[in-house]
């Protein structure tokens, strides 16, 4: 499989790959950071609306984001963010069930290990899932996930000259 580099971190690149038109999309670590600092660029929820979610919910463990979520969008129309910090596999399973995404983008800054017990039945309903991940256990736990979730396509990424053993993105779609 040929790697793919991805070369910053503005959504409209790291996140270019995936197809949100007319789709439920959750956006699991949809903090401001990188919008802050870099005038222009849209956060990663912003960017999927702009590409045509129907429905954007976002949670991320920072409050301030999600405040600002708030003051920007409220939470009604096409915005539902809410504070969440991963640290158990059931709330994983627990938010696939309640809110039954179509598109996920995931970087939540290494509690990606929470899908281990994910399964395909929970996945059913998902057509393209990002997951960002920070280490190698959860690199290897994507790779034998997207079997068990029955992903026919996918694509590894690599964040700049990072190890893509340590960090890297696996996309992957039906």
């Amino acid at each position: 499989m040929q790697i793919e580099k991805i070369t910053s971190e503005n959504p409209e690149i790291h996140w270019r790959f995936l197809n949100c038109e007319n789709k439920i999309v959750m956006d699991m670590g949809c903090s401001f950071w990188d919008s802050t600092w870099n005038e222009g660029w849209l956060s990663s929820s912003e960017y999927f609306v702009s590409k045509g979610a129907s429905k954007l919910i976002g949670f991320d463990c920072a409050a301030h984001d999600i405040e600002k979520y708030h003051q920007l969008y409220g939470n009604e129309g096409k915005y539902y963010t809410f504070q969440l910090c991963v640290n158990a596999d059931i709330q994983i399973e627990d938010l696939l069930e309640h809110y039954k995404p179509q598109v996920i983008k995931c970087d939540i800054e290494g509690a990606e290990i929470h899908f281990r017990n994910v399964t395909e039945e929970m996945m059913e309903g998902v057509d393209e899932i990002a997951i960002e991940y920070h280490n190698d256990p959860t690199r290897i736990l994507c790779e034998h996930k997207m079997v068990e979730w029955r992903f026919t396509n996918h694509q590894l990424y690599q964040l700049g000259n990072e190890d893509i053993n340590r960090v890297g993105v696996w996309h992957l779609w039906r």
